[in-house]
């Protein structure tokens, strides 16, 4: 039984990262866009163009909520409707997304439970190396439960946990935000 339990939690691992790779890569379709890489071009495009691509993405992708593209000082060039932004330039991980894509820390605005993480990636000129900026994709994390819907029909349950042991997936809605040592007491006692 333990071999069993071992081997489906690897699956969903794999499921997980298959996830999150298939996301970046959707990100990357959108960054490649010549109105975001051709600098001539993104100069003629207006920002209505723009927020208008990013807006098309998000309503065909339901997995994202907004998406963002910002210059290398954390300008908005482009975004999609709902986006929020705050001082991402000053943020470690935007940062180190000029360099290579990057998936953050889940976090919940006002400590309600929908809780998202954003996908940063860098935006090339054509040409290659020149840094023309940032896209941000934000998604939220009950998108998730379709990747790990397949323990919910077998009758198991399923919880997903980040930052802090806090609970941001599973088919139990009423436990979302809840640390893991309020919902299994008998972890802490280990």
């Amino acid at each position: 039984a333990q071999e069993r339990i071992q081997s489906e939690v690897s699956g969903l691992a794999n499921e997980l990262e298959s996830y999150l790779r298939e996301r970046v890569g959707d990100l990357e379709i959108v960054a490649q866009q010549d109105i975001f890489t051709n600098p001539a071009l993104g100069t003629i495009a207006t920002r209505t163009i723009k927020d208008r691509a990013l807006n098309n993405f998000v309503s065909n992708n339901p997995d994202f909520e907004s998406l963002v593209f910002l210059d290398p000082r954390g300008n908005v060039i482009a975004q999609s409707s709902g986006a929020k932004v705050g001082r991402e330039a000053s943020e470690q991980s935007f940062q180190q997304a000029s360099k290579r894509p990057v998936i953050t820390q889940t976090r919940s605005p006002s400590g309600k439970a929908d809780y998202s993480f954003d996908i940063l990636i860098p935006v090339k000129a054509n040409a290659g190396e020149e840094l023309l900026g940032i896209l941000r994709g934000r998604v939220l994390t009950k998108s998730l439960n379709a990747v790990l819907e397949p323990t919910t029909t077998r009758g198991q349950s399923h919880y997903y946990v980040f930052n802090e042991n806090k609970i941001i997936a599973t088919n139990h809605n009423e436990d979302l935000g809840k640390t893991l040592e309020k919902e299994f007491p008998v972890l802490n006692s280990k």
